[in-house]
């Protein structure tokens, strides 16, 4: 169901239930806690580069997208000690079945990455 930003629901929140795993699952916690932080990074960075998502159905489509991605997750061959550290697409590019994921680790290294778009349902 696409989320739907409007006058009278500006947060465009939709009703769901996330009781069935949400109380077992620790991380669940964790994620809303990390999506509150990159909110009030992405406000840091915007008063020195204006670059955030500038609404909240932007926002909402930035988390999705982010969501989306996290299945064509590679780490940074310059960084070999490093390993546990997720690097998710900052950009992806899809034609023809085939996502190029485009990276940057937290070292700074840029990189991209070709996966067939079915990928994911073969993991």
């Amino acid at each position: 169901m696409p989320r739907r930003v409007t006058k009278a629901n500006p947060a465009g929140v939709r009703p769901y239930d996330h009781t069935l795993f949400a109380p077992a699952i620790r991380e669940h916690q964790a994620a809303a806690e990390a999506l509150n932080e990159l909110i009030f990074a992405m406000r840091r960075s915007d008063e020195h580069t204006g670059a955030k998502p500038q609404t909240q159905a932007e926002w909402l489509t930035a988390v999705a997208d982010l969501a989306a991605a996290i299945p064509y997750a590679d780490s940074c061959q310059r960084c070999p000690d490093d390993k546990t550290w997720l690097n998710v697409p900052l950009r992806a590019e899809i034609e023809n079945g085939w996502l190029t994921g485009h990276y940057l680790c937290h070292n700074g290294h840029r990189w991209t990455c070709g996966w067939s778009v079915s990928s994911p349902a073969y993991w």
